[in-house]
């Protein structure tokens, strides 16, 4: 019955005056018990029994709307949900439904008059009604039934009536009380049933045979403790915040470990240049002196002024031929002769390197050629 979210204990309440939370004090030593929900209603929306529903109870749903019933039969499979009205006699009434009022839906006459009376707008439908006796007869017939609600508007005494009291003795009955149409106190009293406390809206009876639950019972703990009360709306919403919490949360998480691969990737790529960058640098070198020398000195007739570098190819990465020349070209040819001319011309060459040596040497040597003829 509890819940946490970001540390904070709660408790979630969806009955319409706390009903669910009073009944869960009261039976609290039961923990998958057996109910009977006489106007049962809305599955979730101000439902007595959706929170013991939720925490492995069980029982007996019985609602004589049409659509509502169809509701219950959709959210309650493991419930036994009956679409028939209950009274002290086997036959036929009268349900009006009043529209955006499901909650005053009733069979009683004098109520209908009454809501008839203020213009509320209704449907009829003719429902089968039985007395709850046959109703447990059938469906529970060996059970220990630990709470009635019954919540019937205005038929609350015909409902008592129709039991078996002797047979089925429900642990506790919760009654709505806030409109009596005939007093159905003096039943449940000759039931041997004590009233335990009114809410403002039902009274509950616990069975004499079962006093002790009446006994340990503390409304002052039940509804005033920790942990806290709330709302399915509330609850409903906290959770939402916490999805979208955890969305962005694992969103991070992934971004974070993509930032971590490529810092990883960048670092080997690092060790990677260190590992070549003597190699690299040698093979500059060697290209540095083949170049001064085929500079310094003119071919042979026949002999291929392009520079095989086969060692280039073989290189993971060729780009860092281009960074390296950049960053060593002043340590290179510092002290080399004809230095403004390799400044002048070989950088390019070092830029174009992957392109072909051979054309490039032409052309330095035509533009040296070309210097020397100037006087």
């Amino acid at each position: 019955m509890r819940d946490s979210f970001v540390g904070v204990d709660y408790r979630v309440s969806y009955a319409q005056n706390r009903e669910d939370i009073l009944l869960s004090g009261i039976l609290s030593e039961v923990k998958q018990g057996f109910y009977i929900d006489i106007g049962a209603n809305h599955p979730t929306i101000h439902s007595v029994t959706k929170l013991f529903y939720d925490n492995g109870w069980t029982g007996i749903n019985i609602e004589p709307s049409p659509e509502l019933y169809q509701l219950l039969q959709y959210d309650r499979p493991k419930d036994t949900n009956l679409n028939i009205g209950v009274s002290d006699a086997t036959g036929e009434m009268t349900l009006r439904c009043y529209r955006g009022r499901e909650g005053l839906s009733t069979m009683e006459t004098r109520m209908q008059a009454e809501y008839e009376a203020l213009g509320y707008e209704f449907t009829e439908a003719t429902v089968a009604v039985r007395p709850l006796k046959d109703i447990c007869a059938e469906h529970a017939p060996s059970r220990d039934i630990h709470f009635l609600k019954i919540d019937v508007e205005g038929l609350e005494y015909q409902v008592l009536k129709g039991n078996d009291w002797k047979q089925y003795r429900p642990w506790v009955v919760c009654v709505e009380a806030n409109h009596i149409v005939k007093d159905w106190v003096p039943i449940l009293k000759k039931a041997q049933y004590s009233e335990l406390f009114f809410d403002g809206v039902n009274k509950y009876y616990v069975a004499d045979e079962h006093a002790a639950l009446a006994q340990q019972f503390s409304f002052t703990e039940t509804m005033l403790g920790i942990p806290d009360i709330i709302s399915p709306a509330l609850h409903t919403a906290m959770h939402r915040v916490d999805a979208a919490w955890q969305a962005r949360l694992a969103a991070q998480v992934q971004a974070n470990a993509q930032k971590e691969a490529q810092i990883n990737q960048l670092m080997h790529e690092i060790e990677h240049s260190k590992r070549i960058r003597p190699a690299i640098k040698q093979l500059l070198r060697a290209i540095d002196h083949i170049i001064v020398v085929r500079l310094d000195k003119p071919p042979e007739r026949g002999y291929s002024q392009a520079i095989d570098l086969p060692a280039l190819k073989k290189l993971a990465r060729p780009q860092l031929v281009d960074e390296l020349a950049r960053s060593d070209m002043q340590a290179l040819y510092s002290e080399a002769p004809r230095r403004s001319v390799r400044q002048r011309y070989l950088l390019p060459f070092y830029m174009r390197l992957s392109r072909g040596g051979g054309m490039m040497l032409r052309r330095i040597k035509h533009k040296l050629a070309f210097r020397r003829q100037q006087p």
